[in-house]
């Protein structure tokens, strides 16, 4: 992998152990703080009628890993909780992880409306229901 900076060695050992060697790089700290943003995995969830929104470094992009629009029970939900429907419904939107891929793959960073008619037919309507996305910032090319 190439990366910003001059005379940097990345080695990944078997032990899941990351070792660096930086020699007259005067911004280590800097890229570690960039690595570790691009080895972790990255959780975003907004509900309905709010922006999701994901965002890499710079010199990365977005790796969808999963998504899911469906019914809320606890994120979102502004009703009480002895009012709260206590029999789950299958409400998940089949189309969550392609609607994701298509608008934010392969960006730098994308924001998406959380709304039914964003993720195809309302199979709860009048339900609470919010989107959760798992991702990756992969170095760019």
């Amino acid at each position: 992998l190439q990366y910003p900076f001059q005379r940097l060695t990345v080695v990944f050992l078997l032990s899941n152990e990351l070792v660096i060697s930086c020699t007259s790089c005067n911004r280590t700290e800097y890229f570690l703080g960039y690595l570790t943003k691009l080895l972790q995995n990255h959780t975003a969830y907004a509900c309905d009628g709010e922006h999701l929104s994901l965002h890499c470094p710079r010199h990365s992009t977005i790796s969808v890993q999963s998504a899911f629009y469906g019914q809320d029970y606890h994120m979102c939900s502004t009703q009480d909780p002895e009012t709260r429907m206590t029999e789950p419904i299958n409400c998940v939107a089949p189309t969550s992880l392609q609607k994701v891929l298509d608008e934010c793959q392969n960006l730098r960073s994308c924001q998406l409306l959380v709304n039914s008619r964003v993720f195809g037919p309302d199979l709860c309507p009048g339900t609470t229901k919010f989107l959760l996305v798992s991702f990756k910032c992969k170095p760019s090319k």
